[in-house]
């Protein structure tokens, strides 16, 4: 069975992840497109500065939004106001987004032969941090972090270890911590 999630009920700590998992075909979200008024005509990779009263809707039957949107979105390219339930990317966008989340019983990994153990949130939440540079000084101290925020978030969920997790995400951390603290 699934059911809708208005973008507004995406918890802060989920959102990033949450983007991730749309981006990744993971979850499905639909809103009623709309277009900005011509005065907010920017090139559409300058994201607006979004007030839907100002929207006006082109039809009023939801469209699914596609992944390519949402992989946008991850670039900030597009504009995803939480709390407006709105996405724009330039002068167009969705009014009412709404999420068709399928409820998962288990987490699954897309690993044959493998239990669930969480492994694209846990990339989606790393990849998260790197890009706001909020990544510990270490991999271990990273990987204790995602491990803590892992528990948090997926309580039922079975959980991997901090050395699981810190192998997992070891080359993109190196290439963060590359990026963050370049050798002269």
């Amino acid at each position: 069975m699934s059911s809708y999630v208005m973008l507004a009920d995406i918890p802060e700590t989920d959102r990033c992840a949450f983007l991730n998992s749309l981006a990744k075909r993971q979850a499905e979200a639909e809103g009623i497109p709309a277009t900005l008024p011509a005065a907010w005509n920017r090139p559409h990779w300058l994201p607006p500065a979004i007030w839907p009263q100002d929207a006006s809707p082109t039809n009023m039957q939801f469209e699914t939004i596609s992944d390519a949107y949402w992989l946008e979105a991850l670039s900030g390219r597009v504009s995803v106001a939480f709390d407006q339930n709105t996405v724009f990317w330039g002068d167009q966008g969705y009014l009412r987004v709404r999420v068709l989340r399928p409820e998962f019983t288990t987490i699954p990994t897309g690993t044959p032969g493998r239990p669930p153990k969480g492994k694209q949130l846990i990339e989606g939440e790393f990849q998260c941090r790197a890009a706001a540079n909020e990544c510990k000084d270490t991999l271990e101290d990273e990987a204790q972090a995602l491990h803590a925020w892992f528990k948090t978030q997926n309580p039922t969920a079975d959980l991997p270890t901090q050395k699981t997790i810190a192998n997992n995400i070891r080359t993109p951390y190196r290439q963060w911590r590359a990026q963050r603290y370049p050798t002269k």
